[in-house]
């Protein structure tokens, strides 16, 4: 069987099936694509623990109503597509030989891919809904990429390894947690005429999706029987639910309504430069941040290197406190930020401890960075 393909068409959409194998597991490695050919146009799935992506590209010049099906490596045709200059490929199938044969029209280059049993490919099975609404492209992988770095990497923390997402109408939230910190994102979009959607999306899948779909003008949500269909252009995404049974995963916004015992403006730049300084000393420190007169201050727990104090100029400030928090949480929350100042809060949580939240200057995305050493620990210290 034999087709022809562009490769500046081809190449995108297949290293973007990529991201899904690229997504599973350390336990389960996902390598092929499975292709499935006919009526001029080639259809490639790619699958990992938690999702299965699909995406119809066209052809040219395939045979009459001749169909094929196979399974091949996916990393080492993407790999070739991007190797090589040639614009047009002609591809042969042979399923007597088991194999994919890619050569260039235009001068003396072929190469030579064994294929394998499509039947041996288990794609995910699902039940299709039938109500659909419709997000931006840029919201969601906004939302998800916001997220996702938040969630917890351990598959025993469960239903903290998934991004809460949250539709309300015309309103969007996204919420993860590892139980060290807290990142949420909300914002408005067009009416969808649903509410009360809400769903855990896997970690893997949420990396997945804010890397795909930032260049898509819309995507199509399908809720379906515990899967969530995300559909664009000639692309289906399929992806499975983390499950809450024991309704563990409460309203992490919740935390921002703590009394707020302090709060400034402080420049983002000024901020991440001072932080780059004291992960100097050491990159996996505890820091104590302190709201006071003079602005926002930054000192290390001092260790064998050192330690270091950097006092930082800020706007609006009121009242003062001081929590130890971990430099890496601290530092990953400003970087997300996009504004040029950011708000910073101390407030004091239901156990009397003292937390730090950050706000980005358009209020679409908040953090909450839990304390590593509680007051009662600082005072053993002092005495």
């Amino acid at each position: 069987m034999k087709f022809f393909i562009q490769r500046s068409i081809v190449l995108p959409l297949l290293a973007q099936a990529l991201e899904t194998c690229s997504a599973a597991s350390k336990q389960h490695s996902y390598t092929d694509f499975l292709i499935e050919l006919g009526e001029g146009k080639l259809r490639v799935t790619s699958i990992n623990n938690y999702a299965q992506q699909s995406i119809v590209v066209d052809v040219k010049n395939m045979d009459g109503d001749a169909t094929a099906s196979f399974t091949v490596t996916g990393k080492n045709l993407v790999d070739l597509l991007r190797q090589t200059h040639d614009e047009e490929l002609e591809c042969t199938y042979s399923e007597k030989k088991h194999a994919l044969k890619i050569a260039s029209t235009t001068r003396k280059m072929e190469y030579v891919f064994v294929t394998g049993n499509p039947e041996e490919f288990q794609p995910i099975t699902f039940q299709p809904g039938k109500k659909t609404f419709s997000i931006p492209g840029v919201v969601l992988a906004q939302a998800f990429g916001y997220t996702y770095p938040s969630t917890n990497k351990e598959s025993s923390q469960r239903p903290f390894t998934a991004v809460k997402l949250i539709i309300n109408s015309d309103k969007l939230v996204a919420e993860s947690t590892d139980r060290n910190r807290i990142a949420i994102y909300d914002c408005e979009i067009q009416d969808t005429g649903t509410e009360n959607f809400e769903v855990l999306i896997p970690r893997e899948v949420a990396e997945s999706v804010s890397k795909i779909v930032s260049g898509i003008e819309s995507v199509t949500v399908r809720p379906c029987n515990r899967h969530v269909v995300f559909e664009w252009e000639d692309t289906e995404f399929v992806t499975s639910l983390e499950t809450d049974e024991q309704n563990e995963f409460i309203s992490l916004k919740d935390f921002f309504d703590n009394p707020v015992v302090a709060s400034c403006h402080i420049s983002r730049e000024d901020l991440i430069r001072s932080m780059k300084l004291a992960a100097l000393l050491d990159s996996d420190a505890e820091i104590y941040v302190s709201c006071g007169p003079d602005g926002l201050e930054l000192r290390t727990v001092e260790n064998e290197i050192g330690a270091g104090v950097d006092t930082l100029p800020a706007k609006d400030i009121e009242g003062e406190s001081m929590c130890c928090l971990p430099l890496k949480h601290l530092q990953k929350a400003v970087e997300s930020c996009d504004e040029a100042w950011i708000t910073v809060h101390w407030s004091q949580l239901e156990n009397g401890e003292i937390g730090c939240g950050i706000e980005d200057g358009n209020g679409s995305l908040r953090f909450y960075v839990f304390p590593v050493r509680s007051k009662d620990y600082e005072e053993e210290i002092e005495n």
